[in-house]
């Protein structure tokens, strides 16, 4: 059965932008459902919400939270729970690097473990706790990367970062007793949003998704209850090919594809 999100609270962290503003936009329009939004730009966020409720007949509302902090992830999700019964949450919120993983300050490695791992691990656990308790029809997705089934080089920490994440989140799936809740793993590839608008980026952007397209197929993933979930034809083509081939294979080459970009010799 899927999932009907129509006048039920939908939560999507990571929302000021990119993939997280486009899914907030059409799950007003096309879902109808109420939206609960996060990020760390509070100026952004109210944009948002202006712009949706003038176009749309939902209600938004918003939080300001740091998610690479525990006290803010921690505080921010009892404040919601305490006003709001929700039915879907989107865990989307994430940081990368790109470039030389020893080349990264040490603030920004932490930032990138707090945000992406150890943060997004308590996210995990607090909503399918929430969910499993509320014993309701309801879905948590967490946006992953097709980096976490082929460590990417040059972006080392956020591959590995999401590699962590995929697995922890596919095993825990198959704990889950509510059988009106699901799991959802999406895993894009290079999506067209604010993270990859750097120059080094440039010589990628031909094979990236655009970001409307990213999140039609991540709302269609949840809704429909996919565990894991690949959007686009070439990219679930590729990776079922690349599943055959040697790592240090795929590893060598993405390497030298990404090494290009950064315009290292």
């Amino acid at each position: 059965m899927t999932l009907d999100l129509a006048k039920k609270w939908v939560l999507v962290t990571g929302a000021s932008s990119g993939l997280g503003k486009e899914m907030a936009i059409q799950l007003a329009k096309n879902n109808n459902a109420n939206l609960i939004l996060i990020a760390r730009r509070l100026d952004n966020l109210e944009q948002i919400k202006n712009e949706i409720e003038a176009k749309y007949a939902v209600s938004v509302a918003i939080f300001k939270a740091d998610l690479s902090l525990e006290s803010e992830t921690k505080s921010v999700f009892e404040a919601i729970t305490n006003q709001f019964d929700l039915s879907a949450v989107i865990l989307n919120a994430g940081i990368t690097h790109f470039g030389n993983h020893l080349e990264i300050a040490e603030f920004d490695r932490k930032n990138i473990l707090n945000t992406n791992v150890l943060n997004t691990l308590y996210s995990i656990e607090f909503w399918a706790d929430y969910f499993e308790k509320k014993n309701i029809s309801s879905g948590l997705m967490i946006i992953s990367s097709m980096g976490a089934y082929h460590p990417v080089p040059y972006q080392a920490l956020y591959s590995g970062s999401k590699g962590f994440v995929f697995n922890f989140a596919f095993a825990l799936s198959y704990e889950i007793k509510n059988p009106n809740f699901s799991i959802t793993l999406y895993t894009p590839s290079g999506i067209e949003t604010e993270m990859t608008q750097s120059e080094k980026f440039d010589s990628l952007k031909n094979w990236m998704m655009p970001v409307d397209t990213a999140a039609k197929e991540a709302i269609y993933a949840m809704t429909h209850r996919k565990r894991v979930y690949i959007p686009g034809f070439f990219n679930r083509i590729g990776n079922f090919f690349m599943n055959f081939a040697p790592k240090t294979l795929i590893g060598a080459q993405m390497a030298t594809l990404y090494r290009k970009s950064l315009g290292k010799q």
